[in-house]
């Protein structure tokens, strides 16, 4: 479920699709500190976050203030830059926009990495390759949510040049996510998609 309060270019998807276990986790920094589980069924609030601000395609006070303000449970970030990208940095910016609970995955070695925040423990994380680019890709965490499932969010930046190269990436992300993903497990994609559309 969710409430109907997100951000732009976010669906909200019930996967039916099977396929092996996880095969990498990428660099993935977090505190998990217990709390009770809420009962069930769970709001979720997930938000698409590509708030960078100044000349370096990274995040800065404005966008600390606006995520802090939204208050989501999950976040799926492109651009996720913080200064020089020390853990250090990285974990400090996460104190700050959500708060020292919770945890993220962040894609490594790429120019603007995307990755996920989230206030439930992520259990695996890493990422696929965008066929279309080669300074980002997909980055997913796969997150245990109260409740039996599991939920996988994923964090995409699709191309601003074409919708014939935005939709390559899309039936790129869709094979990686019949390979992956269990069955019956939940699915969140989103993101900036880079469309005029809304249809």
């Amino acid at each position: 479920e969710y409430d109907g309060d997100l951000m732009r270019d976010v669906a909200i998807l019930e996967t039916g699709v099977g396929g092996p276990g996880v095969d990498a986790v990428s660099l993935a920094y977090g505190r998990y500190l217990a709390a009770p589980e809420p009962p069930l069924p769970v709001t979720l609030r997930v938000v698409a976050s590509n708030l960078t601000s100044g000349n370096f395609q990274a995040y800065e006070a404005p966008g600390v203030r606006i995520l802090d303000g939204l208050d989501p449970d999950i976040a799926l970030m492109q651009e996720f830059n913080v200064g020089g990208n020390t853990p250090a940095e990285l974990r400090a910016f996460v104190d700050a926009a959500f708060g020292p609970q919770f945890g993220f995955s962040r894609e490594s070695g790429v120019q603007i990495p995307n990755g996920v925040v989230s206030r439930y423990p992520i259990v695996a994380a890493g990422s696929w390759d965008d066929p279309q680019v080669g300074n980002r890709d997909f980055a997913w965490a796969r997150i245990d949510i109260p409740g039996p499932r599991d939920l996988w969010a994923v964090s995409v930046h699709l191309l601003t040049s074409s919708a014939s190269n935005r939709d390559l990436e899309a039936k790129a992300l869709v094979a990686e996510v019949q390979k992956v993903v269990p069955a019956g497990d939940y699915l969140v994609i989103g993101g900036d998609l880079n469309s005029g559309s809304r249809t």
